[in-house]
């Protein structure tokens, strides 16, 4: 499947930069404060990375996976560096978003245990055993776009 290029509702949702790589950004799953560098390597073909940037500072990220007929989040997370209490919520919205425009099913992650009444709260279902994964325990959790 070629790369999509996906349109943005306004220029505070895009994909990574190189430019991105050199500001700050620590989280909970990267505390040596590469995580911009770590998840800018990831942006390939079919992976895509987008940032939540608000007057120049990132302060969300998601990396995710486009399967052609469903999405699969890799990494949803937010800035520690500037607090930002919705900045992650708005990327999962903006996914999901894309994801109705393109007749997509459904989108899956995998949350930490500590995660998943969040993703709940937004309409997601757990929909596989708790596994011990590299940042901890997770489950597979999922969401209906139809």
């Amino acid at each position: 499947m070629p790369r999509r290029n996906f349109v943005f509702p306004s220029p505070t949702f895009r994909e990574i930069t190189d430019e991105d790589t050199k500001k700050q950004f620590q989280n909970e799953l990267f505390q040596n404060g590469d995580a911009l560098i770590e998840c800018a390597s990831m942006n390939t073909e079919n992976t895509h990375v987008f940032v939540y940037d608000d007057n120049d500072e990132i302060l969300a990220i998601m990396v995710f996976h486009d399967f052609g007929s469903f999405f699969h989040v890799e990494y949803l997370m937010a800035n520690r560096l500037f607090n930002p209490q919705t900045a992650g919520t708005k990327l999962i919205f903006l996914l999901e978003d894309l994801g109705k425009t393109l007749g997509y099913d459904h989108i899956e992650l995998d949350a930490l245990v500590k995660k998943i009444q969040y993703y709940e709260a937004l309409g997601y279902a757990e929909v596989g055993v708790i596994q011990e994964g590299e940042y901890g325990k997770m489950s597979k959790m999922s969401k209906s776009l139809r």
